[in-house]
């Protein structure tokens, strides 16, 4: 016995003249070196209980996988979409910004600045909305610089979640690194 923390080690030394697969199959035979279990494999396959064998098991593992993970993609792309064009909104009004709080002052309500807003300097719904209610604290120097690190890191999440929803090769990298 060679067993220490990292794992278990059984080390049996041999006469010269013995034959290694003989002592093997009596290890198995008469030992519990080796344990067969049998046992029903039943799995929901297509909403309906089948008995299933590992290949399919497998194979129906790796299917599951790949959807979630390509709807989880398809989300977080869609959600950064929709973060990163209120980001460039709000990186456009900073070189305006004088003309747009003038705007808002002249407007009657928020939805009229809204509205406004949107002819005006051509502003998406949500980039207005993002606008209205923006808080002018946050239009410091360090807010800009923080907005333009956003819109790049936006960027690159993007490029790479359309990797994963495109490409298969780049899919299965990710299935095997969430293992």
């Amino acid at each position: 016995d060679e067993s220490d923390r990292t794992g278990l080690r059984i080390a049996i030394e041999l006469k010269k003249d013995s034959d290694e697969q003989t002592i093997l199959n009596y290890l198995y035979k008469y030992t519990d070196l080796q344990i067969n279990y049998n046992f029903n494999m039943v799995a929901i396959d297509n909403f309906t209980p089948r008995q299933v064998g590992m290949q399919k098991i497998l194979s129906s593992y790796i299917a599951h996988r790949r959807e979630i993970i390509i709807a989880r993609s398809k989300f977080d792309k869609e959600k950064a979409e929709k973060r990163l064009h209120i980001v460039e909104g709000l990186i456009r009004v900073i070189s305006i910004l004088d003309e747009v709080i003038a705007l808002i002052r002249a407007s009657e309500n928020k939805a009229d600045a809204k509205e406004n807003l949107k002819i005006s300097y051509d502003f998406s719904e949500e980039q207005a909305e993002a606008i209205v209610t923006l808080q002018l604290y946050r239009l410091t120097n360090t807010d800009i610089v923080t907005l333009e690190n956003e819109e790049a890191a936006l960027r690159e999440q993007i490029q790479t979640l359309a990797a994963i929803i495109g490409d298969e090769r780049t899919m299965f990298n990710l299935m095997k690194k969430e293992l």
